[in-house]
């Protein structure tokens, strides 16, 4: 079954392939992606709840430390000398001009002690005595019920001193603290008077909350040392009050009460026994998680469909590559050459794909110099034998009669005529013979020698010819005939056209393993890429370039396409050819 199954993998597309890897690879990329990402976002609401936790727990505090305050405020009240003098005047003096002087004096010492802790909500200090009391704020301790304080009173009196919190009218009139103020009198205790603080619970918290985001939402509910609940939100019911502390199992946690979320935090409210819970409406947060949540997948899917759209184009673009490179085999396998056309070159691609490109095109290319080598090399060579056969009227005749004509020159005394007799016949010779495809210098050197004593007869001194060759390079081998028609051309444009006398030179060195052979004469240039201009034909060389061009495509055919012909300029008066032959080394080099 697995065999069965790579086999037939094995013979899917290209395109196929590519597309089963990448998809495979986009879904693990994915799955992991989102695993990664949902256990970030588990850790993170985690760091939140713990940083939310941690500030409704600072609010807790604050909440705590406040009451403390009122706690530590009361017990100054009562030990103030101030205040108790004052109290003493109140319960055992009968005139009522110092017994109202004691009342001024108390509601102005209760007024500055609600003053100095105002930032505690504190709503009203009053001090029972008798049937009397004293207050610091009259309206509001007017607008509770006397049966409210009575209640207070009663509950003091059984505590000996200490304060006691009263939260059965948290609903209406606000918490309370009430303590006495005891005299030690005749070995006993006497209440000098009673202290009720009121507290304005609500504002207490709303105080307290507003250090954090989005205080207006942050909601408390107060239980008892008995769990009872005396505090909780107006949009609360005392049963859905009763009902979320019941369901709270841990310190804090994500709790839904009628259809509501709350983030709920509980804890202990300092030294009084007392429960809270802090509660914060989950909806907020829930949304700004689920967006973020919504954000990071949405951003997943976007990268997917990203990766998938660049990885169809790439592999589009890969696949075109293939497919050209197929249709070129497909092309030279019905023909030998490259003919089918494309728009981008891959020359300068070094990706396996131009190698591939760049390896099949140097296979054709050196294909087609096979086929150059052995079919049009033969065909050239037919066609010179040819050539050679046209211009051969009876060469023996000729010599024979150029021979007659050379001895008749010799006989009445006519050196120049016996000279220039005997270089045609050797130059004749070299032109008509067709055997040899190459020569050694040395030979192409005596070729040029009878051409320049024909031309030195015709110009005398104003032809000057010399040669620089030294003899370990005079067996080197080069095409037949490629130095005359050089000197020929040198002639030709140099000689005829110029009052003063030419001078042409042929030299010969080894170069960085090269053997150059140079030709080069004064009075004449070659134009800007005369080579080039002559190979594509926007120059024809003045009747000279088909020579040109036929020692240049001899060399290449015979030698590779990095041998040939050079020329150029070596200064405003001289032109020179350069002819690079193989010397064991394959790179051409720039001479000039």
């Amino acid at each position: 079954m697995k065999e069965k199954m790579l086999s037939h993998i094995r013979n899917f597309s290209l395109h196929s392939k590519i597309t089963l890897i990448v998809s495979l690879a986009v879904i693990l990329l994915t799955t992991m992606s989102i695993g990664g990402i949902t256990m970030t976002i588990n850790s993170g609401n985690a760091l939140i709840y713990k940083a939310l936790a941690g500030s409704l727990n600072y609010t807790s505090s604050d909440i705590s430390s406040k009451l403390s305050n009122i706690e530590s405020m009361t017990n100054m009240i009562v030990t103030n000398s101030n205040i108790r003098q004052n109290l003493i005047i109140l319960k055992d003096e009968d005139y009522e001009i110092k017994k109202k002087n004691a009342r001024s004096n108390l509601e102005r010492l209760l007024t500055d002690y609600q003053q100095t802790y105002k930032n505690n909500s504190i709503g009203y200090i009053s001090i029972y005595s008798n049937d009397m009391h004293v207050t610091s704020y009259e309206p509001g301790c007017s607008s509770t019920p006397a049966h409210v304080h009575t209640s207070i009173i009663a509950e003091t009196k059984s505590n000996s001193g200490y304060p006691v919190w009263d939260t059965s009218y948290c609903g209406t009139h606000g918490l309370f603290l009430g303590r006495e103020s005891r005299q030690v009198k005749h070995l006993s205790f006497r209440t000098l008077g009673t202290v009720i603080v009121n507290v304005d619970l609500k504002n207490l918290i709303a105080s307290s909350t507003q250090s954090i985001i989005l205080p207006d939402n942050i909601q408390y509910i107060l239980m008892d040392e008995n769990d009872k609940v005396f505090y909780y939100p107006d949009n609360f019911t005392l049963k859905q009050a009763t009902e979320l502390s019941r369901k709270l199992a841990s310190d804090y946690q994500v709790i839904n009460l009628d259809r509501t979320s709350y983030f709920s935090v509980q804890g202990d409210l300092g030294a009084n026994s007392w429960r809270y819970i802090c509660l914060f409406p989950y909806s907020t947060m829930a949304q700004t998680i689920h967006r973020t949540e919504f954000a990071v997948f949405v951003l997943i899917l976007l990268t997917l469909a990203l990766i998938l759209f660049l990885t169809r184009k790439l592999v589009a673009l890969t696949l075109s590559d293939v497919s050209v490179l197929v249709e070129k085999m497909n092309t030279f396998s019905n023909s030998d050459t490259l003919a089918f056309e494309v728009d981008h070159s891959y020359q300068n691609r070094t990706d396996e794909i131009g190698i591939l490109h760049n390896h099949f095109d140097d296979m054709v290319r050196q294909t087609q110099d096979l086929i150059r080598q052995n079919y049009v090399s033969e065909i050239l060579t037919k066609e010179a034998q040819l050539k050679a056969l046209e211009n051969q009227i009876n060469p023996h005749f000729l010599y024979n009669t150029l021979e007659s004509v050379n001895w008749r020159a010799k006989a009445i005394g006519e050196s120049d005529i016996s000279a220039m007799v005997e270089a045609l016949g050797g130059l004749l010779r070299e032109t008509i013979s067709v055997k040899d495809k190459v020569n050694s210098l040395k030979h192409e050197l005596q070729t040029v020698s009878h051409y320049m004593t024909i031309q030195k007869i015709r110009y005398g001194d104003r032809l000057q010819y010399c040669e620089h060759v030294p003899e370990t390079l005079l067996d080197i081998e080069l095409p037949h005939l490629t130095i005359q028609p050089l000197v020929e051309n040198a002639i030709y444009y140099a000689l005829e056209e110029i009052i003063e006398p030419c001078h042409i030179e042929v030299s010969a060195r080894q170069e960085n393993d090269f053997y150059i052979v140079s030709v080069k004469n004064n009075g004449s240039q070659f134009e800007n890429h005369a080579l080039e201009n002559m190979i594509n034909g926007t120059s024809s060389g003045h009747g000279f370039g088909v020579g040109i061009l036929n020692i240049q495509k001899r060399i290449q055919i015979i030698y590779g396409p990095q041998y040939g012909l050079e020329l150029c300029n070596e200064n405003d008066d001289i032109a020179l050819v350069n002819i690079y032959l193989p010397g064991g080394h394959h790179d051409k080099i720039t001479h000039c």
